[in-house]
């Protein structure tokens, strides 16, 4: 039966499983959409003995102990669970809505289990973390995803079913999502650049039809999770996800962070801003941080030194003195060293004239606008590095979730909502009025707080 009781499927006995085959056509995303291939593979819940003399690549699976759910998920060839038996609950839509109304097109209801493929892991959904990518995703726009859908890249939970090639996952243990589906065998990927490989995707927005973090039960391939550090919560983890990578990939991987830099955060109260203000105190930086006037005090909360109302015509004049002071105490020229930018068009001008000669501006994103006019002296005459970046390496996340672990970095949380709650949280997403740190979503269980 389902963990959760909302299941009465059981699984064949062991016995009664075929051996798992893996047919020819090896696509990333699940089924259907244009230029996406189905699933390949599935899971065994045992492997055959191997012929005399054979080694096999991995210890053969034991039973499961009595109490356990054994795997439930079906080789390619087993049609699915009986007529009229239940199926895993999703967060659906089946067209989009430019105009943002969610209510109209999000819906809570059944789809089939998961196929995952012999490479892949599969978990229960216990906590899931909103991202704008859900956003662009309802709109149908910048990229039209596969419909039906089912939105979300942040996910964590229990493992409860592993493919015959999966190595070091097993069942039992706690993950959580990386997004980031590169095809690991290009240049960009073999180089350690799996966030340039051109033919990625993200797991959640561009997968599917019907893959994503919004269900019950959900797979990925191996590579694409982590496990979650004793003493991360599920929320903890699914928050950061997508977030403290992405954090953790501008500051330490693009921006080459050093300790005692002064560090501007901008836009310290959304969920990458956080974590981009603790990461740069973990380096013991001197950290200004910007937001609403409502968020200040949290951005202090969190880690950081100074905390400016980024909504006043004159927040950089403010910056600058406080940027002073702290040249002061060093000796050293005043200005910043690295500034932490994903508000973009409105304060992109600005920024720049604060920094340093030979410092850097590190960008993930443009939440107020992508056409900003560049005052190109600020470029070439101080020795400005300008730095792209998006998402970031399975070893980075790593990385964060170690730090999360030791107790030194934490994810903001700022509300719960359950599956059916979900029109409401994203229009709380989108709106952001009152926002500080992540949106979390969960199957059951407690509602918005």
């Amino acid at each position: 039966a389902r963990p959760n009781g909302s299941h009465n499927y059981v699984a064949p006995r062991t016995a009664e499983l075929p051996p798992c085959t893996a047919p020819g056509g090896a696509g990333r995303t699940g089924g259907g959409g244009e230029g996406v291939r189905e699933p390949r593979g599935g899971i065994a819940a045992t492997r055959r003995r191997p012929a005399a003399g054979s080694v096999p690549r991995r210890p053969r699976p034991q039973p499961p102990a009595a109490g356990v759910i054994p795997p439930r998920l079906k080789p390619d060839d087993y049609k699915g669970p009986p007529a009229g038996a239940a199926r895993m609950k999703a967060v659906v839509y089946d067209e989009y809505a430019p105009d943002d109304d969610y209510k109209r097109i999000l819906r809570v209801r059944d789809i089939d289990d998961p196929k995952p493929k012999a490479d892949e892991v599969v978990f229960t959904v216990k906590a899931a973390a909103l991202n704008y990518n859900d956003i662009w995703g309802m709109r149908g726009q910048p990229v039209p995803v596969p419909l039906p859908h089912v939105s979300g890249s942040d996910a964590a939970g229990d493992v409860i079913a592993v493919g015959e090639d999966v190595r070091d996952i097993k069942v039992g243990d706690r993950v959580v999502s990386h997004s980031n589906m590169a095809c690991r065998v290009c240049t960009a990927c073999t180089d350690g650049r799996e966030f340039d490989c051109t033919r990625r995707t993200i797991w959640g927005f561009q997968t599917g039809p019907t893959w994503g973090a919004y269900s019950e039960i959900t797979h990925l391939p191996e590579v694409n999770v982590s496990k979650v550090p004793e003493g991360v919560s599920y929320e903890e983890a699914a928050a950061a996800s997508m977030t403290i990578l992405t954090a953790w990939h501008m500051l330490v991987g693009r921006a080459r962070i050093r300790p005692g830099q002064t560090v501007l955060i901008m836009g310290g109260g959304s969920g990458v801003g956080s974590f981009g203000i603790q990461i740069a105190k973990l380096y013991n930086c001197d950290v200004i941080a910007t937001a609403s006037p409502d968020k200040l005090e949290k951005c202090i909360e969190l880690g950081a030194d100074y905390a400016v109302d980024h909504r006043k015509d004159d927040w950089h004049k403010e910056v600058r003195s406080i940027s002073k002071g702290i040249a002061k105490k060093k000796g050293e020229a005043p200005g910043i060293d690295i500034s932490f930018d994903h508000i973009g068009e409105t304060h992109w001008n600005k920024q720049l004239t604060l920094l340093k000669y030979g410092a850097t501006l590190v960008s993930c994103g443009a939440t107020t606008g992508y056409d900003a006019k560049t005052d190109l002296r600020h470029i070439f005459f101080k020795g400005t590095n300008i730095l792209g970046s998006t998402q970031g390496t399975k070893a980075e996340l790593d990385e964060g979730l170690y730090w999360m672990g030791q107790g030194k970095i934490r994810s903001a949380i700022d509300s719960r909502y359950t599956f059916e709650q979900a029109a409401e949280a994203h229009t709380k997403m989108l709106t952001g009025k009152g926002l500080f740190g992540k949106i979390i979503m969960t199957p059951d269980g407690q509602a918005a707080s």
